[in-house]
C-alpha cells in the first residue's frame, strides 16, 4: 500500500500536524490496524483525549 511520503507532512507552528496531513495519516493507519486500534485512532483524531 503506497501513500503520501511522511517526510512531506506539514507541521503547524504549535507542533501539531496540519489538519489534512493528520486526517490522511489517521486514515492510512486505520486501514491497516485492528478494529479496537482503528476506533482509538478515530477518537484521538477528533481530539477526544480527555483522559490525558
Amino acid at each position: 500500500m503506497s501513500g503520501p511520503d511522511p517526510r512531506s507532512m506539514h507541521w503547524q507552528k504549535n507542533g501539531e500536524l496540519a489538519v489534512n496531513d493528520l486526517q490522511a495519516l489517521v486514515h492510512r493507519l486505520q486501514s491497516v490496524e485492528a478494529d479496537e486500534t482503528r476506533a482509538e485512532l478515530g477518537r484521538l483524531s477528533r481530539g477526544e483525549d480527555d483522559n490525558f
